[in-house]
């Protein structure tokens, strides 16, 4: 790839330092991301730094008239700033996009597609600056999930594609190095011999949900796989140290773990796990916390009668979010609610209230907090689930409605 793309992020971090650090301040309490007409089936949300939120969604936010399933950016300084919807749509037609994924800036775009009607999923590479699309594989079976560290430098996904022809059945997790992709020769790339793409695991089962610390160091997924040889036959949740190529388990079953979560700088993991995994007979599925380092995990929730489930780990590690359908802080609630938990503190905070269905929350540097929720929260007159998002410098100690 031209070196220019790769360093873009960087060459421009300094312009919304300033801008970025107040959002805190003139953001209000509660914004509703989405237009009242919906936000559609949004299969998969997250936050790019405390400026960015990207989604995919089958329903036509940006009222231009799309159908199908297509990747849409809210940038936040222009909905403060410029008092606009502050959404782009870049994708358009059939494929299905999804699982779109950027850097801290924006400016790269990835996301998994059907480059041809009936053929396998494939990864493209969306520079937003010249509005130019590049392959990044061409594998002959389906590449997928691809997740792009904060820097813009590595993309991390899993793949059914033997690019190496290692031969072992199933998904693996890889590693894209974006500084030495070679435009209009996609993995598996025969001309330079699959220079800049790096094979993570190499056996036979289920390896998925990769995400990785910045600059790529750190990669957390969960795997079926026994990767270890410890006689795993359920998923769990492992971290891969690229530098010193060393593999860790961060809990062991007879249940499954999943769904990785990771800070910016890889000093934490969140995940869920139906494993009563510090022995104190939690039942249900809860959201776990490690250190790097550390031997245990530290619980963040305890339900013995429901389910917390999607951790989101905050950029700066301080804190995490998740869903549970359990009453977490014993004030009566009644149906799913977005809960936060302080790592430093050690407390648990609950962000919504209300009667109608929440899912899908996500985390960004500790500032903001994005969810879905099928309750018209602002009286907006929306009629089906919209995309919010939460300032929790303003909400204080209360919830959301």
């Amino acid at each position: 790839m031209n070196r220019s793309l790769a360093s873009l992020s960087s060459v421009l971090s300094v312009v919304f330092v300033a801008s970025a650090s107040a959002f805190h301040q003139v953001t209000p309490t509660l914004v509703e991301i989405t237009p009242p007409s919906g936000a559609g089936i949004v299969e998969n949300q997250y936050w790019a730094g405390i400026r960015f939120v990207l989604f995919d969604s089958d329903a036509d936010v940006a009222h231009v008239g799309s159908t199908g399933r297509q990747i849409f950016l809210f940038d936040l300084l222009d909905r403060d700033l410029n008092d606009s919807t502050g959404i782009t749509q870049l994708t358009s037609g059939s494929g299905g996009h999804r699982h779109g994924s950027t850097g801290k800036l924006a400016n790269l775009i990835v996301y998994e597609t059907q480059l041809v009607p009936g053929g396998p999923r494939q990864l493209v590479l969306l520079d937003r600056k010249n509005g130019l699309r590049y392959p990044l594989t061409n594998g002959v079976a389906d590449s997928s999930n691809p997740r792009m560290d904060e820097a813009s430098r590595m993309i991390v996904f899993e793949s059914v594609a033997d690019f190496f022809t290692t031969g072992p059945a199933g998904s693996q997790i890889y590693r894209i190095d974006l500084r030495k992709f070679v435009q209009g020769c996609p993995f598996p790339c025969a001309t330079t011999g699959n220079e800049g793409l790096v094979q993570i695991t190499r056996s036979a089962g289920t390896s998925r949900n990769a995400v990785p610390s910045s600059g790529g160091k750190i990669i957390a997924f969960e795997s079926d796989a026994d990767l270890l040889g410890l006689g795993e036959a359920t998923s769990q949740v492992y971290t891969y140290d690229v530098k010193r190529a060393v593999l860790t388990i961060l809990g062991r079953g007879p249940g499954t773990s999943g769904k990785p979560s990771l800070s910016l700088n890889g000093g934490w993991v969140a995940f869920e796990s139906d494993t009563d995994l510090m022995g104190n007979g939690s039942t249900g599925t809860n959201v776990y916390a490690r250190k790097r380092n550390h031997s245990f995990p530290q619980q963040i929730s305890f339900a013995p009668v429901g389910h917390s489930i999607g951790a989101s780990m905050s950029s700066n590690g301080h804190a995490v979010t998740f869903v549970s359908s359990d009453d977490l802080a014993g004030n009566g609630s009644d149906g799913p609610e977005v809960f936060s938990y302080d790592l430093r503190r050690q407390e648990l905070r609950q962000l919504t209230n209300g009667p109608n269905t929440v899912n899908t929350a996500a985390y960004s540097g500790g500032v903001f907090v994005s969810f879905l929720s099928d309750g018209d929260l602002l009286g907006t007159g929306t009629n089906d689930f919209g995309l919010y998002l939460v300032n929790l410098f303003t909400l204080g100690a209360d919830t959301v409605p």
